[in-house]
């Protein structure tokens, strides 16, 4: 029986088509239903994901997404994934959910995701029952991608780097400070914009003002979000993407302030998903 796991967000998209013993693995860019519209998405995955994929006929889709809260979008999705695999059962549900399901497997605890955007839920071994609303990377997200990009492009357009980090970020993204503004209110992905730039924040904690605004975005989630939930110091509090795996350090720390105990971190859960819907955990 063919089956295909996917992990969608923002920025990029991991597929996992199983056949019998065989794995097959595909990377898209990403399918955030927020952003594009459902001919957009099943134009991804005819120029992206079909020609990658042997001709077999897949029965289950199971698709965990960013932005896959809302029922309009989910449908959204599925709408699309039943246009290029008409054949199959599609159930789509939330990246936070794939992520509860990759760390968790049907254990309780808490589950961060921290890429692109962010978000946060208490799950209980079958479901997500408590969760605070990320906003969004206008209003929210703390300690995503976004968050962290858009509190570095901040320093920057005011001109708080240094002579040398100047040079540095310039010969990186050569944006004018225009073409800056003009990508970041007019881009039809403003999110995956501003993530962009966390990258470079990532890669230059050594230097004090940088690393400090890769640590005030991690103490905002801390404290705006995870402290928020009432039963936290009760259970595990896990992480999954890629600013995730960057900060394990800072998250760490922070967690040590607050007396709370981490449990896993992993920078994507693809893998542990395959493993949770082959019923080998």
């Amino acid at each position: 029986m063919s089956q295909i796991i996917v992990d969608a967000g923002s920025t990029k998209c991991d597929w996992r088509l199983i056949d019998g013993e065989h794995l097959y693995s595909v990377q898209t860019t990403g399918l955030n239903p927020y952003f594009l519209t459902e001919e957009e998405i099943c134009q991804t995955i005819f120029n992206q994901v079909i020609p990658l994929l042997p001709g077999l006929t897949i029965r289950h889709i199971y698709f965990y997404g960013a932005g896959c809260g809302a029922m309009e979008n989910k449908l959204k999705i599925k709408a699309a994934l039943k246009r290029s695999f008409p054949h199959a059962e599609i159930f789509v549900e939330t990246d936070l959910l794939g992520a509860c399901r990759a760390l968790l497997h049907r254990k309780q605890g808490f589950v961060i995701i921290l890429g692109t955007g962010s978000g946060s839920g208490f799950y209980d071994g079958e479901n997500i029952i408590d969760s605070i609303d990320s906003l969004g990377y206008v209003l929210g997200d703390e300690g995503s991608g976004a968050h962290i990009g858009r509190l570095l492009l901040r320093s920057w357009l005011r001109g708080l780097f240094s002579a040398n980090m100047e040079i540095k970020f310039v010969s990186k993204y050569q944006y004018t400070r225009d073409e800056t503004l003009n990508h970041l209110y007019h881009d039809t992905h403003p999110n995956r914009f501003l993530a962009q730039f966390a990258h470079f924040a990532l890669e230059n904690t050594e230097n004090s003002m940088i690393k400090q605004i890769v640590y005030s975005a991690i103490a905002e989630l801390f404290d705006q979000v995870i402290i928020r939930y009432h039963n936290v110091h009760q259970y595990s509090i896990n992480f999954s993407g890629s600013v995730a795996g960057a900060c394990r350090s800072i998250i760490q720390e922070k967690a040590e302030i607050y007396k709370l105990q981490i449990g896993s971190i992993i920078k994507s859960p693809i893998d542990e998903l395959v493993l949770y819907h082959n019923n080998q955990i």
